[in-house]
């Protein structure tokens, strides 16, 4: 029981707050209730209440992945099959905020109100609060002819903005001034999210690895006896 509890911890830490990419939607019920957890899993988002019971919030999806909630408790879901971008709005209204952005996968906000969404086929997108698009990071706009899958995406308080570049096994950093620069090389990461202290959390196939305040060591890592967390993408209001 002692080891089911901790994965459930770890999970909690590493909920993602990404956003948001859809076509059919059904929004059943959107409240940001405090203390819920929404999960993107197999066609459809679930919302949890903190003593585990799962209602059904939208289903019939196109592959959803990150959720992301702003601080007006909108919810924003990734579908990826669609490559848009929707919100929820509490009161359980749908809308489209953007789209074309190929495979969306992971989603984050900086303090700006900013929505970054990675692209699993090798891009950074910026969504301004009025609706702007712009390229952060393209890999095919610095001539390489590597492989890369970038899926998790997250946005310290600082605004400097992560992605995990699963395939390259590295961690990018972006600063506010546009500079790039690789935080972490040599680890399989996948999902990213930063916690209350301000510490990074990844996941590594079926380990997390803990970046206390960003840094690149001291590293923790922890195994996730269950299965991979893969078609899971966790957000909690807030």
């Amino acid at each position: 029981m002692k080891g089911h509890k901790d994965m459930k911890t770890i999970m909690l830490k590493i909920a993602l707050a990404l956003g948001a990419i859809a076509a059919a939607l059904l929004p059943i019920g959107a409240n940001a209730n405090p203390g819920d957890m929404y999960v993107s899993d197999n066609g459809a988002i679930y919302q949890y209440t903190p003593s585990g019971v799962p209602t059904v919030f939208a289903s019939s999806l196109n592959f959803p992945r990150g959720l992301a909630f702003d601080k007006a408790g909108n919810l924003f879901a990734a579908i990826s099959g669609n490559g848009t971008v929707v919100k929820f709005a509490p009161n359980g209204t749908q809308s489209t905020v953007t789209s074309n952005l190929g495979f969306a996968f992971g989603l984050a906000f900086d303090v700006f109100k900013n929505l970054y969404v990675s692209d699993a086929l090798s891009a950074l997108y910026k969504i301004a609060p009025g609706g702007a698009v712009s390229t952060v990071f393209r890999a095919s706009d610095y001539g390489t002819l590597q492989t890369h899958q970038f899926f998790g995406v997250a946005v310290d308080k600082a605004n400097n903005v992560y992605l995990a570049d699963a395939v390259q096994n590295v961690v990018y950093r972006f600063t506010t001034r546009g500079q790039q620069s690789i935080f972490v090389s040599g680890l399989a990461a996948n999902g990213l999210a930063f916690d209350s202290m301000g510490n990074l959390w990844s996941r590594l196939r079926t380990k997390m690895a803990t970046f206390p305040t960003a840094q690149v060591s001291p590293l923790v890592v922890r195994s996730l006896k269950s299965r991979p967390l893969e078609d899971r993408r966790l957000s909690r209001p807030g």
